[in-house]
């Protein structure tokens, strides 16, 4: 499956390392505002040995050009935050997964 990682804050990182370890995982992208971590190694930025050949964008469009699977959305909790970012992974015809709490009932605060 190929992935596009969409946040690297401890959660993302977290989520990263796991799926690291599953050959039938390939990332394909990383997306993370953190100015520390733009344009590093994916695996350094994880805390892999080996090289991943993926480099940490702050360009989300430009990333979720990739061809992917799936989106492993790790970026906040709260769905009014991180609405934008939802819409433009959806506009891109990708799946989702996303850590973001108020997704499991939108309805209740929205």
């Amino acid at each position: 499956m190929r992935l596009i990682l969409y946040g690297l804050g401890p959660i993302g990182i977290a989520i990263a390392r796991v799926l690291a370890t599953r050959a039938d995982y390939e990332f394909v992208g990383a997306v993370d505002l953190d100015p520390a971590k733009v344009g590093r190694e994916l695996a350094n930025v994880i805390g892999l040995k080996e090289p991943l050949g993926i480099s940490v964008s702050n360009d989300a469009d430009q990333v979720l050009r990739a061809r992917a699977d799936i989106v492993i959305h790790a970026t906040g909790s709260y769905l009014e935050k991180v609405l934008p970012q939802l819409q433009s992974i959806v506009r891109r015809k990708h799946n989702i997964v996303s850590t973001c709490e108020e997704l499991s009932d939108p309805w209740a605060q929205h």
